[in-house]
This record gives C-alpha cells, sequence and structure tokens, in this order.
C-alpha cells in the first residue's frame, strides 16, 4: 500500500517535470515566438505539425555540445501559440 501510493507521487513528480512544471521562463517564451515568423511557412505548406516545426527550429538554434540557456518547454510553448494564433488570422 505504501509503495503505490510511494510509486504515484514519484510519477506525479516525474510527470510535472516532464512537462515543465514551475514557472514559466518568459525569455524562452518570447525566443519561441520569435521564431515563429520564420517557420510560419513550413507549417502552412511543408506539412508539418507546429509543434515538430518548433522542435526543429529549437533543435536548430542549439549550438552542438552545448547547453542552451533557452528552456525547450517554454521555447516550443511561445512557438506553438503563436503559430496558433498566425493561423487564425
Amino acid at each position: 500500500m505504501i509503495a503505490s501510493a510511494v510509486a504515484v507521487v514519484l510519477l506525479a513528480v516525474g510527470l510535472f517535470a516532464a512537462m515543465g512544471g514551475g514557472p514559466r521562463d518568459e525569455r524562452s517564451y518570447q525566443e519561441g515566438r520569435a521564431a515563429a515568423q520564420s517557420i510560419s511557412v513550413l507549417v502552412k505548406f511543408g506539412g508539418a505539425t507546429p509543434e515538430e516545426a518548433c522542435e526543429s527550429e529549437f533543435v536548430l538554434r542549439t549550438p552542438m555540445n552545448k547547453k542552451s540557456d533557452v528552456r525547450r518547454g517554454d521555447f516550443i510553448a511561445g512557438c506553438v501559440d503563436a503559430l496558433a494564433e498566425k493561423s487564425d488570422r
């Protein structure tokens, strides 16, 4: 019983961390929004989903063998939000 409760708590903490839990890094979010301007054509005509395009853009902007100071989840969230706003127009 106790072991299963501990497992549930650990799973919840892991999911929270994996989803970028905690306060949003505004700089990373705004960088994602700015990146969306250059990839909106790829999403519109290239067949990529917004998530795929934003993930690819994050990877392209991250130097090899270096840890990015931009938070991946917040960058992608900003990018996807900006693409959604652009497609609604």
